[in-house]
């Protein structure tokens, strides 16, 4: 798996979270967060890290709270949009 948008999912739940165990290991960015798990210190490496904001303590994400859902031709347009960069982030 790679290290960007491990956010954890329970199984009967399709909702991402993010928990607050999981805030000192998480960056925000423009657009998204990335979950940096601390193995081989991924959540302090700067080329992982690049231009993300490092998010507060009590900081904790529950998708079905984002009023910017996508339906899911929009999510296929961004998929194929960014094929290239998918992996990369």
């Amino acid at each position: 798996m790679k290290q960007w948008e491990m956010a954890k999912r329970s199984q009967n739940d399709s909702r991402v979270r993010f928990f607050i165990e999981d805030a000192p290991f998480t960056y925000e960015y423009a657009d998204y967060y990335k979950v940096l798990p601390s193995i081989h210190s991924w959540n302090l490496d700067p080329d992982k890290i690049k231009n993300g904001r490092k998010v507060a303590e009590d900081f904790e994400y529950v998708s079905n709270r984002n009023p910017d859902i996508m339906k899911i031709e929009q999510l296929q347009n961004w998929l194929n949009s960014n094929k290239n960069i998918i992996g990369k982030i």
